[in-house]
């Protein structure tokens, strides 16, 4: 599937009284051990397979009655540190559905409210060994029967890496051009990526550590950059790490080499502010592929969204 700005989400998070967090800056890559993927497990009584454009593979499990399961018995090739649950309701009578994930009868995510309408990512910690395992996920019970949980996929990931220091000064582009998106014009609007390394959705604050998010081209499955590349734009003064996929990017300007799109921000709260702040930011300019980590750096996303201000630009 080819979407203007990628939906795909699945990323490690730390969960905390019931609610995920993004790992802290200085993640490295994180591993994928495994997949389960919803359609392919059990269903109970009151679910189906339903085709979805936003799935993974198209096709996503809704679940239509409280205290039923999906179920599957998987194999692990390596241990498990972290795993994310693809999920998203249907809110009704002013309320969501909740779920509750569990690997071999011990609960690892408890009673999540699943409070999207759109594909979102509910992870937790989850020390798994290699082996053969039984994942549970049920619908919690409601007495609402219209509040429907869909399921996806659920990922499961390994220890993750410590983020490599380069040595090198990089490779200089020196006709490039970058656009901006961000919440509004993501598809869907939101934060969601194509291929999480070190967030769990588009962000970072532009240190080597924690890079801004970037978007780039592809062709089929082939990206124009591996996810988890690092850039280093000159303009902004930021770093940035290839985590998700651009429809447009290869719609470049004559006598561009290369098109990249920065993630700029946003909530939903200044749709107009971060559209604004995008088109500033929009021109040609050299960027620099797998840079040192010794760069100027001005701290902090493209948009503010406290001020509604957007950042400082350096030229080359």
């Amino acid at each position: 599937m080819t979407l203007s700005k990628a939906y795909i989400t699945a990323i490690i998070a730390v969960l905390v009284g019931g609610l995920v967090q993004v790992p802290s800056a200085g993640a490295g890559t994180i591993p994928l051990v495994a997949r389960v993927q919803a359609e392919q497990m059990r269903r109970p009584i009151g679910a189906s397979n339903v085709k979805d454009l936003r799935a993974i593979n198209g096709y996503a499990v809704k679940m239509t009655r409280s205290n039923t399961s999906l179920t599957k018995t998987f194999s692990l090739s390596g241990n498990v540190k972290s795993l994310s649950v693809r999920a998203k309701g249907t809110k009704y009578n002013g309320g969501w559905p909740q779920m509750v994930v569990k690997i071999d009868g011990r609960t690892i995510v408890p009673l999540a409210s699943v409070t999207f309408a759109g594909w979102h990512t509910y992870s937790a910690r989850a020390s798994v060994a290699r082996g053969t395992h039984i994942l549970s996920i049920t619908r919690a019970y409601s007495r609402f029967n219209y509040r429907y949980l869909y399921v996806d996929a659920t990922y499961l990931y390994g220890a993750p890496t410590p983020a490599s220091t380069s040595n090198s000064t990089g490779t200089v582009i020196a006709n490039a051009f970058t656009t901006g998106y961000g919440w509004p014009d993501n598809s869907p609007p939101g934060n969601a990526i194509s291929d999480p390394v070190i967030h769990g959705g588009a962000g970072g604050t532009g240190t080597y550590v924690n890079p801004i998010t970037i978007a780039v081209g592809y062709v089929g499955s082939v990206h124009d950059y591996p996810a988890g590349t690092r850039f280093y734009i000159p303009n902004v003064r930021k770093y940035f790490i290839a985590e998700d996929t651009c429809a447009a990017c290869h719609n470049k300007p004559s006598g561009v080499s290369t098109l990249v799109d920065m993630w700029v921000g946003g909530n939903g709260s200044n749709n107009a502010g971060v559209l604004a702040c995008e088109n500033t930011l929009t021109g040609n300019h050299t960027i620099i592929r797998n840079p040192d980590a010794n760069r100027a750096v001005v701290s902090g996303s493209l948009f503010n969204g406290s001020t509604g201000t957007c950042a400082s630009q350096f030229g080359g």
